[in-house]
């Protein structure tokens, strides 16, 4: 069983309906899958080397992630399924706007890549979810 919801679409009751499942669906699950697509991946592309070992390539997108903006989020919760050992997938998609005004980087060839892979761009401008980075861990809050 497979179910895709995308989410930033229709009325507000239908929204909040989404979110309740998914939220529902997170809490059900045995595994939960996260990926984000963003406006870009690095500011640096001259060479355009994949870095050689793992640590260095988190530490490229560590730099470079804050400049991009988060376009959509996916999640996919999976459930194994005991009496025939089979997985459910219940699938949403969220399409996120800042919540404050932002300039932001694109990578032309990431866009590319997103639209080639069905990324709509309308239905992104049209329908979102506000939303606003965590701050920097380890930075204190003033009092």
């Amino acid at each position: 069983l497979h179910m895709v919801a995308a989410l930033g679409c229709g009325s507000r009751d239908r929204q909040s309906s989404i979110v309740a499942r998914c939220v529902a669906d997170i809490a059900a699950a045995d595994l939960v899958a996260i990926d984000l697509e963003f406006s870009g991946l690095f500011l640096d592309i001259s060479g355009e080397q994949r870095p050689r070992s793992l640590e260095a390539y988190f530490a490229k997108c560590v730099r470079s992630i804050p400049e991009f903006l988060p376009l959509q989020l996916g999640l996919c919760c999976a459930r194994l399924r005991k009496p025939d050992s089979t997985w459910e997938l219940r699938s949403y998609e969220f399409n996120l706007w800042p919540q404050d005004r932002r300039l932001f980087t694109s990578d032309f060839k990431s866009l590319l890549f997103l639209r080639s892979h069905g990324f709509d761009f309308n239905a992104f401008l049209e329908h979102g979810y506000t939303f606003c980075r965590l701050p920097t861990f380890g930075m204190r809050k003033k009092p």
